[in-house]
C-alpha cells in the first residue's frame, strides 16, 4: 500500500507543483483585483486599473512562493549534502592502496605529523573539509574537483613557504575519482600541472595569462 502511494506521489508531484503555484496566484490576483475596486485612484482607470492590480498581486504571490520554494530546496539540498558527506568507509590509515572508497580526507592523515604519505588511491572520493598542501612526489590523473579552491604559497627570501596546519601530501598518487570541500596550498612550479586540470586559482599564481582572467 505504502510503495502504491509513494508511486502516486512520484507521478502527481511534477503536475502539482505547477499547478498550485497557478492557482494560488490566480487567486491572488483576482483577489487584488476585487479588493482595488474601493480605491478611488484605482477606480478612475476602470477595468483597466483593477487588471493591472490583479497582475501586481498575482505576481507577488508568485514571488513570494517562488523564495520559499528556493529556500526548501536549499535546505533540502544541505541535508541531503551533509548526510552523504558522513556515509563514509571505515579506513585503516596505515593501509596503502585504496579502491573505490569514500574516504574523509582527516583520516587519511596521521594524528601526529598531519601528513598523508606513500598511499595509493584508485577511483576514491575524498571528502573535506581540509587545508591540504601539495608538497612532493604527487600523482593525480583523472581527477575531478568539487567545491575545491586553490592558493599558490610563495616562498620567502629563505625560499620556504609555510602552509600551517594544512595536511601535507607526500608520496601519493590519486588515479580516477574526486575531491570534495578541499582548500589546496601548492607552490609556484606546480601551477602549470594544476592548470592543466582546469583549475580556477584563488589567488595570483606568477602566470600573467591566468592572473589576468
Amino acid at each position: 500500500m505504502f510503495k502504491y502511494l509513494d508511486r502516486m506521489a512520484n507521478r502527481v508531484s511534477p503536475w502539482y507543483v505547477p499547478i498550485a503555484l497557478f492557482a494560488s496566484t490566480s487567486v491572488m490576483g483576482i483577489i487584488s483585483g476585487w479588493i482595488s475596486t474601493g480605491v478611488e485612484q484605482i477606480n478612475q482607470y476602470g477595468w483597466f486599473g483593477w487588471w493591472i492590480a490583479c497582475l501586481v498581486g498575482a505576481s507577488l504571490t508568485a514571488v513570494v512562493l517562488g523564495s520559499a520554494s528556493w529556500a526548501r530546496y536549499n535546505w533540502v539540498y544541505s541535508r541531503a549534502q551533509k548526510k552523504w558527506a558522513e556515509s563514509v568507509d571505515t579506513i585503516n590509515p596505515l593501509e596503502k592502496d585504496f579502491r573505490t572508497q569514500r574516504i574523509l580526507l582527516s583520516d587519511l592523515g596521521h594524528p601526529i605529523t598531519r601528513k598523508i604519505f606513500d598511499k595509493r588511491l584508485y577511483d576514491c572520493e575524498m571528502i573535506g573539509p581540509a587545508n591540504i598542501f601539495v608538497h612532493r612526489d604527487i600523482l593525480m590523473t583523472g581527477m575531478t574537483f568539487f567545491d575545491c579552491t586553490f592558493f599558490v604559497l610563495w616562498p620567502d627570501i629563505d625560499k620556504k613557504v609555510y602552509p600551517g596546519n594544512a595536511v601535507m601530501l607526500e608520496k601519493v598518487k590519486m588515479y580516477g575519482g574526486a575531491i570534495y570541500g578541499a582548500t589546496f596550498l601548492i607552490t609556484p612550479e606546480l601551477v602549470p600541472t594544476f592548470q592543466k586540470m582546469d583549475v580556477k586559482f584563488s589567488s595570483l599564481t606568477g602566470d600573467p595569462k591566468i592572473d589576468n582572467r
